[in-house]
């Protein structure tokens, strides 16, 4: 019978590294991209705001949610009313960030490896 070894543990240490920060950053956008999914569903943006007592005019309606942010309602400082704040959607921006880390470390390994290969070859021909 022959013996069948892990294919991870037959690869170059460098791919082994590469693989385990590929994955490391995957795994933390998948995190992101729930902790996103939550905070929207916990918070959510509000659609307008203003005090209870207050009849509704349609100065205290918030704009339209975004893709990178969402309307919170904050007192002003000054007149001592709500009003509609942007917050920023940080899991979001991170999972976006992590896929996007992911994508160029793949790619430049690729590039790397091509060339250095490449260059080996051309060695390897011209003596």
């Amino acid at each position: 019978m022959v013996e069948q070894h892990d294919s991870l543990c037959l690869l170059p240490s460098s791919m082994r590294c590469l693989c385990a920060l590929l994955t490391l950053l995957l795994i933390v956008s998948l995190g992101a991209a729930i902790f996103n999914s939550l905070q929207v569903a916990s918070k959510g943006s509000k659609s307008y705001c203003k005090r209870q007592h207050d009849v509704f005019h349609p100065s205290y309606l918030c704009p339209k949610e975004g893709m990178f942010q969402y309307y919170a309602c904050c007192d002003d400082e000054k007149e001592q009313t709500p009003v509609c704040c942007p917050k920023l959607k940080f899991w979001f921006l991170l999972a976006i960030a992590c896929i996007a880390a992911s994508f160029l470390v793949g790619i430049s390994y690729v590039v790397l490896n091509y060339t250095r290969n490449r260059k080996k070859q051309n060695e390897s021909l011209v003596s």
